[in-house]
């Protein structure tokens, strides 16, 4: 018996997710070192002391005092609630609450369970079910608006050959066809970025991929501005689409070129870091000398269609965006006018790693 004390209280102590035993009042008996952390209050100041109800939202206290109405009736648990945590620092985090009855103590021992990755997995469904749903519909918009932009095309330029047409007549012309020419390109990027495929991961090398992009934009890129890369000696191999985060890199390329009329200076650098769950991430920034971003503009720049810019179509950074997502990266941009910009792409190491291993032949 003493043996199954010392291996519960061992149990309890070194569990990996916050534990408390309360009483029926709600006083917490017992609380280890996880629920420490969570809580960020020591357990000499919580033991005796404090009640769960102090560290649970005002709105959700009524729940768990219901529940503790039962007056410990085994039938009626284990329970689960969901509820907002609240720590000694006001921080909030949205927690399951999971109940079961100790009924040789007549307590009840609650453990807090953090929501944030179910959610994270319920989102990434519902996200993927909602882009099948807009892929389907934009096919049928870019059909059904083609067909009628060809003919258009079709018929102004029989129209302005067979007329001989000169002068504004002409311009007109070139005007109407041009304009065609912008919208089928906007179609097709809106296309692109609707039913944006899943990567087809291969091994890469980030530091040829980046200098790849690089040569090809030192060959368009006026000469009064300079292209400097700082790439790690040894980056850690990354499993990507090769074609995917090209176009990613050209896109960010192209605004930072483009944002820099006068000349000016585009670096690139790439660094080992880690994100705010401690994961390992490699970054890659693009950091230019540019005419920045307006403020107002900020909130604005992920958005379809959005652009500043004349014969843009605004979806570049969309795109980008998605692309990196579904390579579950992230992308970041600091700007402020005639200051330049930073654009920071984050990959994250370990899930190449994961992605490498379920994938058979990749190795």
């Amino acid at each position: 018996m003493e043996k199954a004390v010392e291996t519960f209280k061992d149990y309890f102590e070194n569990a990996g997710i916050a534990l408390l035993i309360i009483d029926a009042k709600g006083t917490i008996l017992h609380a280890n070192k996880e629920f420490e952390k969570l809580s960020k209050i020591k357990q000499e100041q919580i033991i005796d002391k404090l009640a769960i109800y102090d560290f649970i939202a005002h709105d959700d206290r009524n729940d768990i005092k219901e529940l503790l109405k039962t007056k410990f009736e085994a039938v009626s648990l284990p329970h689960s609630l969901l509820s907002t945590f609240v720590s000694s620092k006001r921080e909030q985090i949205s927690m399951m609450l999971n109940f079961n009855y100790l009924q040789d103590k007549d307590q009840l021992i609650c453990a807090f369970i953090d929501t944030i990755p179910v959610r994270r997995a319920e989102n990434a469904v519902q996200q993927e079910k909602f882009q099948k749903e807009i892929a389907e519909i934009a096919s049928g918009i870019a059909h059904e608006i083609r067909n009628p932009l060809s003919a258009i095309n079709t018929s102004i330029e029989i129209l302005r050959d067979s007329l001989l047409v000169t002068g504004e007549d002409e311009d007109l012309m070139n005007i109407i066809l041009e304009e065609n020419k912008r919208l089928d390109q906007i179609i097709k990027e809106f296309s692109y970025y609707a039913k944006l495929n899943s990567p087809d991961i291969s091994l890469t090398d980030i530091n040829e991929l980046i200098e790849e992009a690089v040569s090809f934009q030192q060959q368009n890129a006026p000469a009064d501005i300079s292209i400097v890369t700082k790439l790690l000696a040894s980056p850690p191999p990354m499993y990507i689409d090769r074609p995917q985060i090209k176009s990613v890199f050209f896109n960010i390329m192209d605004n930072a070129l483009e944002s820099m009329p006068d000349g000016g200076i585009l670096e690139i650098v790439t660094s080992l870091e880690k994100n705010e769950f401690n994961d390992d991430v490699l970054a890659i920034r693009f950091k230019d000398s540019g005419c920045g971003i307006r403020p107002e503009d900020m909130d604005n720049i992920f958005k379809p269609f959005f652009t500043d810019k004349e014969n843009h179509s605004g979806m570049g950074l969309s795109i980008s965006k998605r692309i990196l997502e579904k390579h579950n990266g992230e992308i970041h941009i600091d700007s402020k006018p005639s200051q330049g910009t930073s654009v920071t792409i984050i990959l994250p190491i370990l899930y190449q790693k994961i992605i490498a291993e379920q994938t058979p032949g990749l190795i």
